[in-house]
């Protein structure tokens, strides 16, 4: 057997990575033997073409996808469930149109790809109450959602978060 040094940054490098693994692998994953979740990712391409299509004149400042994954549930919380998290895809922009002026261009968006608008609900979906919501049935999900939330933590005025979220078969939060 040949030993192989390393330098310290190689070295921390592979810890990171390890470590980034083995939490995956604790936490779960999007295949294995769970019914339910987005098996082939369906639900979250769906999410995608939407949350990607901002109105024109605006800048995507950065986007973020997560897959359903698998979670235990918490051994020291009780009313905890095993089950499959959400399905999110989002698009954070800046702009400095007026609030009445993006709802109704991201309504126009929406209305013609078949969302519906709904009252905009805190129920624990999101980080902040959106501004404005649409409902659509996805194939695949049990239910989703896209908000149109306002950003005020962010420190840039003007910062906005477009995002999607959908409950597939299986859906449960871990309690943790």
């Amino acid at each position: 057997m040949k030993i192989r040094w390393c330098r310290a940054g190689e070295t921390a490098v592979a810890i990171g990575l390890l470590t980034v693994l083995a939490g995956c692998s604790a936490i779960g994953s999007t295949t294995g033997t769970h019914p339910g979740g987005d098996p082939g990712g369906q639900v979250l391409r769906s999410l995608e073409s939407v949350t990607q299509a901002l109105p024109s004149g605006i800048q995507e400042v950065r986007a973020t996808t997560l897959a359903a994954m698998w979670s235990n549930a918490c051994p020291d919380n009780p009313s905890g469930r095993s089950g499959w998290g959400p399905v999110l895809s989002g698009s954070w922009f800046n702009t400095q149109e007026d609030q009445a002026v993006l709802i109704s261009q991201f309504g126009v968006i929406l209305r013609a790809k078949g969302w519906r608008t709904v009252k905009p609900m805190d129920d624990n979906a999101w980080q902040f109450i959106p501004v404005a919501e649409w409902t659509k049935y996805v194939k695949g999900a049990n239910s989703a959602v896209i908000g149109l939330e306002s950003e005020p933590e962010s420190g840039a005025p003007g910062t906005w978060l477009f995002q999607g979220v959908a409950k597939v078969p299986g859906y449960a939060l871990p309690g943790c």
